[in-house]
């Protein structure tokens, strides 16, 4: 498990170089699902789905995108 449910977390999306925190609402063993907003800017972006790939890393796999998480 990557964090309990309701812990902050921050995350930094390694395509696009936006940088997230917020609060995790689901996770397992190969997902997690947070609430985030934007560091930079505030902005809500809502809810963040992410799952991890073959090589360990996670990603938004509806985007293409890779996440780190800090």
């Amino acid at each position: 498990m990557v964090n309990s449910i309701g812990s902050k977390l921050k995350i930094y999306n390694v395509n696009t170089g936006q940088k997230f925190e917020g609060l995790v609402l689901r996770n397992g063993s190969n997902f997690t699902q947070i609430t985030a907003r934007n560091v930079n800017t505030g902005l809500s972006n809502g809810m963040i789905s992410l799952q991890k790939d073959e090589l360990n890393k996670w990603i938004q796999s509806e985007a293409d995108n890779t996440f780190v998480l800090l």
